[in-house]
């Protein structure tokens, strides 16, 4: 059979989705009114799969339990003719697509729905040339709703920018792989929000430049949101002397001020990380500039380059406190849809060219 992969993006996500053949889909798009709902299964003990992709044929990027309480975000009509669902888990934020079956919806909100019919053939698409989409068939049936006419011009994937080769070779050396790992080098990033817990004697500086790099991320990035908490934590930042990092995350390597250990899940779907700062043996300046490289490296952006002396993953030892404009790029581009945990360095090499 010949398979092809298609990128469809919706109002607010991106589903990826195989095709055989010539294929038709319709999608529908709620509005932004979100559905809450539960998930359920005929054994209260079953673990449900979040997969990727509305198949069962995808692989599934984290788990959950019946009796868990989700939002939804999206629906779509599956080739099994089952109703897949784009969830959110409440508690945790991570999101997938569930089946239709195994969600108990809570409430009847009515919702607008947009629907679009896409006609496919695996004869004229290909992911290396995806200017071919731009002669596929988007017929937008528009039901009363509120949408503007920006709105009913979405279409099947095409890329937002192009990409120079600097940003891409650089983003394939930071983004790909992980240092003091033997880990193959692939895309790992996070699914779901980071909720930051802050462990130690930060000083009140410590706190200021923490609140400004996760402002700063939530605005370059969609998807996923960082946000400081007192509890329930997948990321913990510690501000302890360097003599007590061992302590605190046994990965730790000494000789470094400043550490972020992360971890993923089989599907390579970051859950947690570990960040240590050190408390003393460093001034303000660079300590600000350690929470500001290990908390973005944390997001996935896991390596050092020798390349770039304004980068904030410059390897030799740096006190940078912002942003270069190329660190920003690495970062959106990360966080695109179409950027997928897993991905190859050939794989996202031929996403970016």
């Amino acid at each position: 059979m010949n398979i092809k992969q298609l990128f469809v993006s919706g109002i607010s996500h991106t589903i990826l989705l195989s095709i055989a053949s010539t294929t038709t889909l319709s999608i529908a798009i709620p509005s932004s009114d979100a559905q809450t709902a539960t998930l359920t299964a005929k054994k209260p003990t079953s673990q449900i799969n979040l997969r990727l992709a509305p198949t069962t044929k995808s692989n599934a990027l984290n788990y959950a339990k019946s009796g868990d309480r989700i939002i939804i975000r999206n629906q779509i009509k599956g080739t099994d003719g089952y109703i897949w669902y784009f969830v959110k888990l409440e508690q945790s934020g991570v999101t997938g697509w569930v089946r239709g079956d195994l969600i108990a919806k809570q409430n009847t909100q009515k919702n607008t729905q947009t629907s679009k019919t896409i006609t496919v053939s695996s004869d004229n698409y290909s992911l290396d040339n995806r200017e071919a989409l731009k002669q596929e068939s988007v017929i937008l049936q528009q039901s009363q709703s509120s949408y503007t006419s920006n709105q009913q011009s979405q279409q099947a994937y095409l890329p937002k920018r192009k990409y120079t080769p600097e940003e891409t070779n650089y983003f394939k050396e930071i983004a790909l792989g992980a240092e003091f790992t033997t880990n193959p080098s692939l895309i790992r990033k996070w699914q779901g929000d980071l909720r930051i817990q802050v462990i130690g004697s930060p000083t009140s500086e410590d706190l200021k430049t923490l609140k400004t790099v996760t402002d700063e991320i939530n605005n370059l990035i969609s998807g996923i949101n960082l946000k400081i908490v007192d509890n329930s934590p997948n990321v913990k930042i510690h501000f302890v002397p360097v003599s007590e990092f061992k302590k605190y995350e046994p990965n730790y390597q000494p000789g470094n001020d400043g550490y972020a250990w992360v971890n993923w899940n089989q599907n390579n779907v970051i859950y947690s990380a570990n960040i240590l700062i050190a408390k003393t043996g460093v001034n303000q300046k660079e300590r600000s500039h350690l929470i500001r490289e290990e908390l973005t490296q944390s997001l996935g952006l896991l390596r050092d380059s020798y390349k770039y002396k304004n980068s904030i993953f410059y390897q030799p030892w740096t006190d940078i406190n912002q942003y270069s404009q190329l660190d920003k790029t690495l970062i959106q581009m990360l966080y695109q849809p179409e950027i997928l945990p897993g991905m190859t360095k050939s794989q996202v090499a031929n996403f970016l060219k």
